[in-house]
């Protein structure tokens, strides 16, 4: 997990079961803010093994357990190309 460098209560936190989840820390009782489901390049489900965020906060990426980067804007879900 690693929090944001521009929000100071939002965090990222990545899973072996495929998932990268944005935290905000005063609505944890309530759940995650976000849910990204990372999948290889044929569609399946990956485990990620690290996340974190550009040192801008402007994106984050995401290491998968294939090997595979992916990349986010922070404030949408779209993966790039």
């Amino acid at each position: 997990a690693m929090w944001s460098p521009i929000e100071k209560d939002v965090f990222i936190s990545c899973s072996m079961d495929g998932t990268v989840r944005i935290w905000q820390a005063e609505r944890m009782q309530r759940g995650q803010k976000d849910v990204i489901k990372v999948k290889t390049d044929k569609g399946k489900r990956v485990g990620v093994c690290r996340v974190a965020y550009s040192s801008d906060g402007k994106f984050f990426v995401a290491h998968s357990q294939d090997g595979s980067l992916h990349l986010w804007p922070y404030k949408g879900k779209a993966p790039f190309p």
